[in-house]
């Protein structure tokens, strides 16, 4: 017949299961099987996936009693809850940004921004948000280790950086992605407000808004379909009519 028995050796409790027979010249013998062990905290049994499962084949399943957490458990419970973060775009994004070599060329051009430029990026791609929720989004993924880049952070970063930056960033692009493709133009422009924007000017508007309005110019390679150059310019009653 079988009994659990316990034992303990050092800070923890083992638990046997303990079957008593008698040998070829009746003399009682106990062989032990150990099965699981006491948790320290709790003070339950917590026995072995392999013992559960025999039992359970047995018909004599085991019952497991429910564990109530103590509040301190509950709180690491949250807290590590809290601190999960999505990783699936975060590894995708990059690895298309390591595969069309725009990484190395970051850390080439600007070293002292390049994981700041990188999670911006990805969050205008993967959020199409104002940057005001840049912040949530982050605590949200997995990224570099850039801190919370709050508004003030951001302003800081586009402002880190003009045009040298700019242009010795396309030199380098252009310079790895070579093509003999054709290279298309588009213009665009973006009415704005603002009174503080040095680029932001007056002239032809294409949607008849009476505003003052940016002027894109970005140059793309038509079978890629990747950026050759982007730049503001000036003019628009000339360009835009």
């Amino acid at each position: 017949m079988a009994s659990i028995t316990r034992q303990t050796v050092g800070n923890n409790t083992y638990l046997y299961e303990s079957h008593s027979f008698r040998d070829g010249e009746g003399r009682p013998r106990n062989a032990k099987i150990k099965i699981g062990k006491i948790d320290r905290e709790t003070g339950r049994a917590v026995y072995n996936q392999e013992y559960l499962d025999r039992m359970l084949a047995a018909g004599t399943p085991v019952a497991i009693p429910q564990t109530h957490m103590s509040e301190i458990q509950k709180k690491q419970i949250y807290e590590a809850l809290d601190n999960q973060r999505s990783y699936g775009l975060f590894y995708f994004l990059s690895n298309i940004a390591e595969k069309i070599k725009l990484l190395p060329i970051l850390k080439k051009v600007i070293p002292k921004y390049w994981e700041e430029i990188c999670m911006l990026c990805y969050y205008l791609i993967a959020g199409d948000k104002p940057l005001s929720y840049m912040e949530d989004w982050l605590s949200e993924n997995e990224g570099y280790p850039v801190g919370r880049m709050r508004s003030q952070r951001l302003s800081e970063l586009l402002a880190a950086f003009g045009s040298k930056e700019h242009n010795d960033f396309y030199r380098e692009w252009n310079a790895i992605n070579k093509s003999d493709e054709y290279i298309a133009l588009d213009i665009t422009s973006i009415s704005s407000y603002s009174r503080q924007i040095l680029d932001n000017e007056r002239g032809y508007n294409r949607d008849g808004e009476n505003l003052s309005q940016i002027n894109l110019c970005l140059l793309f390679g038509e079978e890629t379909q990747l950026p050759v150059y982007q730049t503001i310019y000036a003019y628009s009653d000339t360009l835009e009519q």
